[in-house]
């Protein structure tokens, strides 16, 4: 793997995490998360979902073969009828996935750059082992994202559309920000570094450090954006099958005892009174 290089900017995790450390111990570093990915299709979604339905089936019982995410975990709610059923694009589930399908702001089949960064204490990036430690977390690329939310200001998120591996033309993204576009199909600012000016100046580190020669290096997120989206397409009918289940669960409980109850010995009329002629 060819190694990035960003002026003034340390390399510290596998081409994706870029921090610019303070020349003091209290002083703030910035800390920047660079990827790329491509945006799927609802047709490509419903694939993913059918293929690891199959998969799911054909590995039943045998958990070591298949790979552990939240996508799998969420189809394992399903019963075996079920997951045959998403394997046929004219069936009901499927259908009723695409009723629950809601487009994203970005664009299906598209590739993107993400940019994100923010400021973080260069004390809590010194004691991140320990950080990590106290809040479970493990040491990735997420962790550094997790630092800024928690201890870190001026937050951003940057998405430029490419084509293919190329970013948009500087002077579109020039027209764009004069205007203060938030969102558009070539840009798009989840949150804006505390300002949009700064968001700019961010914007001319992309263009000033030619991003277009460090793209092809960058961690290609596809397949992780791919499981994500598929996991919240299926998470309201996953929830639907839960309640069915429970609901199922329930009843059954209410027939034993009810059935408990109406089994129970009656006790003899006479019962009492023989009690009586005893005493």
């Amino acid at each position: 793997m060819n190694k990035i290089i960003l002026p003034e900017y340390e390399n510290v995790l596998d081409n994706e995490i870029f921090i610019k450390f303070p020349k003091d111990i209290p002083g703030d570093a910035k800390v920047l998360r660079i990827n790329k990915f491509r945006h799927p299709t609802l047709e490509e979604l419903l694939d993913k979902i059918a293929l690891e339905a199959k998969r799911l089936i054909y590995y039943a019982g045998e958990d070591e073969k298949t790979e552990t995410n939240g996508l799998l975990e969420l189809l394992k709610v399903f019963p075996k009828e079920r997951l045959e059923k998403m394997q046929d694009k004219n069936s009901k589930e499927i259908k009723k996935l695409r009723c629950n399908y809601q487009k994203s702001f970005l664009q299906e089949g598209k590739n993107y750059l993400e940019f994100i960064g923010g400021i973080v204490p260069n004390i809590a990036l010194i004691r991140m082992d320990e950080i990590i430690k106290e809040e479970g977390e493990k040491k990735d690329a997420d962790v550094y994202e997790i630092m800024i939310d928690k201890f870190g200001d001026q937050k951003g998120d940057i998405f430029l559309r490419l084509d293919g591996e190329l970013l948009p033309k500087k002077e579109e993204i020039d027209y764009l920000t004069q205007q203060f576009v938030r969102t558009s199909g070539a840009i798009t600012f989840v949150e804006d570094f505390g300002s949009y000016e700064k968001a700019k100046k961010y914007l001319d580190f992309i263009y000033k450090n030619n991003f277009n020669e460090i793209i092809p290096y960058l961690n290609d997120y596809s397949d992780i954006q791919m499981r994500s989206r598929a996991f919240i397409l299926l998470e309201d009918l996953a929830k639907e099958v839960l309640k069915e289940k429970i609901r199922k669960e329930l009843f059954g409980v209410a027939r034993i005892i009810f059935k408990k109850k109406t089994e129970e010995p009656k006790k003899p009329d006479n019962l009492e009174k023989d009690k009586f002629l005893l005493n």
